[in-house]
């Protein structure tokens, strides 16, 4: 256990962790850290409801594989942050080109191929 009077971690400030109780800090701001972690959480559900969104206006079809490209890059993030040891920020560029990158390999193996086969049904 810690001392007292000391955080145990000064990043558990910023994260509702159940098992971070500090003596003297209270109600207050553990309810602060929960309520900006669900602010959080729901930005970045706006922005994926947004990326659903503009792909539907411009090609009038709903994309599920959006999901998958957002969980790809949020396991990147993880893999960052807790295998290499980055930081938050550094860890958010590294999953933005990983992510690219495989964007990149997919479109040479999988699209590119699928996108000169004609139509089933077309002869």
């Amino acid at each position: 256990m810690d001392e007292p009077g000391r955080l145990a971690d000064p990043r558990s400030f910023f994260f509702a962790d159940a098992s971070f109780r500090h003596p003297g800090l209270g109600f207050g701001l553990e309810f602060l850290s929960l309520l900006i972690d669900g602010a959080l959480a729901g930005a970045i559900y706006a922005l994926i409801a947004l990326a659903f969104v503009l792909i539907y206006k411009a090609s009038r079809m709903i994309n599920f594989a959006i999901g998958e490209w957002i969980m790809w890059g949020a396991l990147l993030v993880g893999v960052g942050t807790q295998t290499v040891g980055l930081t938050p920020a550094a860890a958010f560029v590294f999953a933005c080109i990983g992510t690219v990158a495989l964007a990149f390999v997919f479109s040479r193996l999988v699209r590119t191929p699928l996108a000169v086969l004609r139509p089933v049904g077309e002869e």
